[in-house]
């Protein structure tokens, strides 16, 4: 019984995860076409922050290594 029992919990778990993570599975199956990963690449991005925030600061370091901004 408790064999039977963990096994449509796993069952359930395995259907709730894939829910989630939809979107992400679709596009590893279907990535989308270059022309909309230029489009995203020449997307513009701005940040609100302030000066004594260290989050900001770590989030405007991440940005400048990555070439963002």
């Amino acid at each position: 019984m408790l064999i039977r029992t963990l096994k449509k919990f796993a069952l359930i778990m395995l259907v709730v995860v894939v829910y989630q993570n939809w979107g992400k599975i679709e596009n590893f199956v279907n990535p989308p076409p270059a022309s909309v990963a230029q489009s995203y690449s020449q997307a513009k991005v701005v940040m609100y922050a302030t000066d004594w925030c260290g989050y900001c600061k770590q989030t405007r370091r991440f940005l400048d290594s990555k070439g963002i901004a």
